[in-house]
């Protein structure tokens, strides 16, 4: 079924954000740093803010990076080889981890069984 979702200058980061076991439609807009989720049950779309200050190179990077079951909110920030995450779509603590280093380009995916292990 198509979905009608964005503006222009949105970038697609479509991941299981809910935890529901499918990926669910979503943008993340680079002049605000937000997030927008189109859940697949029909409710309304959720909006999240990852809580930092956006900036143009900014990178999403959704990944299951905490071992929850579903997506965490991430950006990649190329110019500061900086992680931003997100709890829960949005909610919760939110944390940078500085990985890499500056001009590095992002291959986020499931490397060891847990985070941190």
């Amino acid at each position: 079924m198509p979905v009608s979702l964005g503006q222009p200058n949105d970038v697609p980061a479509p991941a299981d954000y809910l935890g529901t076991g499918r990926v669910q439609v979503a943008v993340y807009r680079p002049g605000t740093g937000e997030l927008v989720i189109h859940p697949d049950d029909g409710t309304p779309d959720l909006a999240a803010q990852l809580g930092v200050a956006s900036q143009p190179t900014d990178m999403p990077e959704p990944g299951d990076y905490l071992g929850l079951g579903q997506a965490q909110m991430g950006v990649f920030r190329p110019t500061t080889a900086a992680w931003f995450f997100r709890q829960s779509a949005g909610r919760g603590r939110r944390f940078p981890i500085p990985f890499g280093s500056v001009g590095d380009v992002p291959v986020p995916a499931a490397y060891l069984p847990r985070f941190g292990q």
